[in-house]
């Protein structure tokens, strides 16, 4: 995986985000990826978390570990983003 890989999963969330939700980032700045999901900044509920959960694994293909869940990973986009890459490359490992 590189950058390049990693700048390409950063716009698709960012447009699953977008489009599934309508929030409007008005910039990608790094400090976006740490702001919580559920929080005032983004404003996700538990609902659309879920939907997001499930939009994610369908439109990566992958599966998201329930530890990821648990530790706290899926609550923002720098986390979900480092979940995708690492999912995305066992499953090329194993390929």
């Amino acid at each position: 995986m590189n950058n390049n890989d990693l700048e390409i999963v950063k716009k698709k969330l960012i447009r699953i985000i977008q489009c599934g939700f309508e929030i409007n980032f008005p910039d990608t700045s790094e400090t976006i990826w740490e702001y919580k999901l559920h929080g005032d900044s983004i404003g996700l509920n538990a609902n659309d978390l879920l939907y997001l959960f499930f939009d994610i694994e369908k439109q990566f293909n992958i599966r998201i570990p329930q530890e990821d869940i648990l530790t706290g990973r899926f609550m923002t986009m720098k986390g979900i983003c480092e979940i995708i890459m690492e999912q995305q490359n066992i499953s090329r490992e194993s390929a």
